[in-house]
């Protein structure tokens, strides 16, 4: 210990060792690690072994024993370029992956598939953000987990314009937006996205929102306990994404066609935030919160018609439901009495009108 104080000064110091001993890889074990690291980011193994996860964020995912085929694996999550990942769907590479490494015999669906992401935190440091193994059929319990958690909601109504052209007018047309399943990667955009009253994003530029990040999504997917996680997620997706689900619900009342990007999956993840926290769509629509909701869109229903049959389709720039829709979130008593009250003449005249 005298040998050890007279060599280094005591912040140096570590289990009694001081120098290049407090340090338990050498040098030969740092090559090695860095020519296995090379090895699996080559850049054919691409979408194999590795792909992007973020800005600065490479994620891996492999099996330990690696197969003489390709097993998108990294592309599951969604650790690839948008362009790359523009005609995938989670659910197909979901079972597509899980099948392959099914089809490798009981001693790879025995192992441990190896999961992280390093990040580049500057020129010099590299970070190791996420870590995690997981065996084959816990992979595929939390893939279908999450399948069936960006479908628990119910029916919608949401809209959006087509793609294709109509071949006797030559323009859009309004189709049914369905559902799709993010991918865990990406989750973290839609979370950091801030929505305003009038369907623009809030964060441009330099106030961009970066809370969360792309191993987030892997954490939700991949850990068995996440509840505090996800309601976490949830306040955090509210509050920022509040804007963007009243400018869709003022237009989905009015049977109009809301511009706003990603109706594929903004939905889809309030559901799936919801089944991580525990609440399945058979519990929580039998819930208030949501029989309030029902009340405004009965509300909106009823008003709508009546501007179309007595004002002759002159609609207002906001229903009877929508415009108390932030009072209702606010103070749900007091705003179902202005409910009763604003609604009484519509609904006194559909009476007659039937």
């Amino acid at each position: 210990q005298m040998c050890i104080r007279d060599r280094t000064i005591p912040a140096q110091m570590r289990y009694h060792q001081c120098e290049s001993n407090t340090f338990p890889v050498g040098a030969e074990i740092r090559k090695r690690t860095k020519a296995a690291l090379e090895w699996i980011a080559s850049p054919e193994r691409d979408g194999e072994t590795y792909g992007v996860a973020g800005d600065q964020e490479l994620l891996f995912a492999y099996p330990r024993v690696l197969p003489k085929g390709k097993i998108p694996i990294v592309k599951m999550f969604g650790a690839q370029r948008d362009e790359n990942l523009k005609d995938d769907m989670f659910e197909r590479l979901s079972k597509s992956v899980i099948e392959q490494l099914k089809g490798l015999g009981q001693a790879t669906d025995d192992a441990e598939l190896e999961i992280f992401s390093l990040r580049k935190m500057d020129k010099a440091r590299t970070k190791v953000v996420y870590y995690r193994n997981v065996t084959v059929p816990l992979l595929e319990r939390a893939s279908e987990m999450w399948c069936q958690g960006c479908q628990n909601i119910p029916v919608l109504d949401v809209r959006d314009w087509s793609e294709k052209m109509d071949e006797k007018t030559g323009k859009s047309y309004p189709v049914i937006v369905e559902s799709a399943v993010v991918f865990p990667i990406k989750l973290h955009r839609y979370l950091n996205a801030v929505w305003k009253r009038d369907g623009k994003r809030a964060d441009t530029g330099k106030s961009k929102v970066s809370i969360f990040t792309p191993s987030d999504g892997l954490q939700l997917l991949l850990e068995e306990q996440c509840g505090a996680l996800a309601k976490y997620m949830m306040e955090r997706f509210m509050q920022h994404a509040q804007g963007y689900f009243l400018s869709l619900c003022c237009a989905t009342g009015k049977r109009e066609i809301a511009k706003l990007p990603d109706k594929i999956y903004y939905p889809g993840i309030l559901g799936l935030l919801l089944l991580k926290s525990g609440k399945r769509k058979d519990e929580y629509m039998k819930e208030s919160a949501f029989l309030l909701g029902r009340f405004l869109r009965v509300a909106d229903e009823i008003h709508r018609l009546y501007c179309e049959v007595v004002r002759k389709s002159d609609l207002p720039p906001e229903l009877c439901g929508s415009s108390l829709l932030v009072g209702m979130m606010e103070s749900p008593v007091r705003t179902l009495d202005q409910l009763a009250m604003r609604s009484a003449p519509y609904v006194k005249w559909a009476r007659a009108y039937h």
